[in-house]
């Protein structure tokens, strides 16, 4: 994305060059979707803490939500004082910056959610959820004995 960025302020009169400006910017967008949504949403469900997730990553939606409408409102602003190239140029260097912070989270590749949130300690050993798994289970909960279970 910040590449596409680049090379759209680095090139002179590349509006002229109608294909390869959409090109790029087709580029641009695709790695928008690909880059920083992934970021923010997909990464943000994986590597929170997991009785932290749902709200930890409602709370990274958010100020993801605070930091476009940031952008959208100094876009003008910074396009009207600086000019098309070294906005665009200013554009590259946050997208790069975002990559770079990007390789300080976590990879939960492979991984379950406990692993990546270093909670693998905290789960239960004894719980599964298939049935037959824990033979002190009645997964039906009938009968004396399994009544008897889950009272005590």
């Amino acid at each position: 994305m910040g590449i596409a960025f680049l090379a759209i302020g680095v090139i002179p009169d590349i509006a002229g060059a109608f294909a390869l400006f959409i090109a790029l910017y087709a580029i641009s967008y695709f790695f928008a979707e690909f880059g920083p949504n992934t970021t923010t949403f997909v990464l943000a469900s994986e590597i929170y803490p997991a009785h932290l997730r749902t709200t930890a990553a409602g709370i990274s939606a958010g100020t993801a939500k605070v930091g476009a409408f940031i952008g959208v409102f100094l876009f003008p602003i910074l396009l009207q004082a600086m000019g098309i190239e070294n906005t665009l140029l200013l554009t590259f260097l946050f997208s790069m910056t975002g990559l770079a912070l990007t390789f300080l989270l976590p990879e939960p590749a492979r991984q379950n959610l406990e692993q990546v949130a270093g909670e693998e300690n905290l789960a239960d050993p004894t719980f599964s959820t298939s049935a037959g798994a824990n033979p002190e289970i009645n997964p039906e909960g009938s009968g004396a004995e399994g009544k008897q279970q889950i009272a005590g």
